[in-house]
């Protein structure tokens, strides 16, 4: 198996974007407490969304308010406290609760804010025309791609780099087709959000450290009713030819998505796979995003890599100047070493002429005292 320097890390890819550690399972039916206000809302935010559900949380974490969400204008009622109960079943006077969104596929949306909304009040009667939602805003970030909305605000949710190991939008066209090939099942609801994008899958089989692509396929989801299930070929090498046109058995090639919005996200199986072999029909049912990427972690070495988190055992060179033209010049040094160039042999040399020059003049004004002083006493 060829050797790649990439490792994988286990992570289990979820479509949840946590608020206040909210789960599905927090979105229940609340208790009809005999107390309660009515909250409106017409919010285009919310559309997205429909036939999902939102729900409001008391301090506690308990459900209060829950209802469908529709397109258009509705309401929900959220249940204050029963104050003839010792427990706390519902929102006390005033208090504002903590909302968040349901979708259809899954998916917790966190709601940061709910405008004309002051908090709880028995009886009143509030109606919000705009929401804010929370979330991961930064692209360069998987949680930005795998939470299933457009946030307004982040919420510090953003963990996770995303890679795409320089492959470019572009680079997903393929016109392999050779005499052997293995097909990759995938099967798995991970991979719904990305309906209607593009998988590839890459691998540099000319060595020249450009990916090429092996081969590229729609991505399904559940809009066709595979929910999930679909496949791709990986093209091996035909042996009848002289060039490299496929995969080697045991090659692990680089898996990734074409978002709708042109976004390259790499992805690894779990279990990892363990390689092209031909003929053979393995089936992803857990995918990955999280990478470990192995190199050189000194930064007292030439291929030191400063994205690297796990060492390798590939550091080597020592660093130093490179250049002749300066005093530090380092003979055996492998590269340049930043900053390590520092004086030049012409800026030295001007400078300990500049240092003459002064004694020079120095010794002239001493000379001219002296025979002032020689005049001075050969008059008396």
């Amino acid at each position: 198996m060829k050797k790649n320097l990439i490792g994988f890390v286990t992570l289990m890819v979820s479509c949840i974007s946590f608020a206040q550690d909210f789960t599905s399972s927090n979105f229940i039916t609340p208790t009809n407490t005999g107390a309660n206000m009515t909250l409106g809302f017409n919010s285009s935010q919310l559309n997205p969304f429909e036939g999902g559900q939102i729900a409001a949380f008391n301090n506690e974490g308990l459900c209060i308010g829950l209802e469908v969400i529709q397109n258009e204008f509705f309401t929900m009622a959220l249940w204050g406290d029963d104050t003839g109960t010792p427990e706390l079943d519902g929102l006390l006077n005033g208090e504002i609760p903590s909302f968040a969104v349901l979708t259809s596929e899954g998916n917790i949306v966190p709601i940061s804010s709910v405008n004309n909304f002051n908090g709880y009040v028995t009886n009143s009667l509030a109606a919000s025309n705009n929401i804010t939602i929370a979330g991961c805003t930064d692209d360069s970030m998987i949680e930005y791609h795998t939470q299933g909305y457009i946030p307004s605000i982040d919420d510090g949710s953003c963990i996770n780099p995303v890679f795409n190991f320089n492959i470019n939008p572009e680079d997903f066209s393929s016109d392999l087709l050779t005499d052997n090939n293995m097909i990759i099942g995938i099967n798995t609801t991970d991979v719904n959000q990305f309906q209607g994008g593009t998988m590839g899958v890459f691998f540099d089989l000319d060595q020249d450290g450009i990916l090429d692509c092996i081969n590229t396929t729609p991505i399904q989801g559940i809009g066709n009713g595979s929910n999930g299930f679909f496949t791709i070929s990986l093209w091996g090498n035909d042996e009848l030819t002289s060039e490299i046109d496929g995969l080697i058995n045991g090659d692990v090639p680089i898996f990734a998505i074409l978002t709708n919005t042109n976004y390259v996200i790499a992805f690894q199986s779990v279990p990892d796979f363990e390689g092209y072999a031909a003929n053979a029909f393995p089936s992803f049912s857990e995918i990955t995003f999280d990478f470990t990427v192995y190199g050189c972690i000194d930064n007292n070495y030439c291929n030191y890599n400063p994205d690297a988190e796990e060492d390798d055992g590939s550091c080597e060179g020592l660093p130093g100047c490179t250049d002749d033209r300066y005093m530090e010049y380092d003979p055996n040094a492998d590269c340049l070493l930043e900053g390590g160039c520092i004086m030049t042999w012409q800026n030295a040399y001007g400078t300990l002429s500049d240092e003459n020059s002064d004694l020079i003049s120095l010794n002239v004004d001493l000379n001219s005292s002296i025979l002032i002083l020689e005049t001075d006493l050969a008059e008396l």
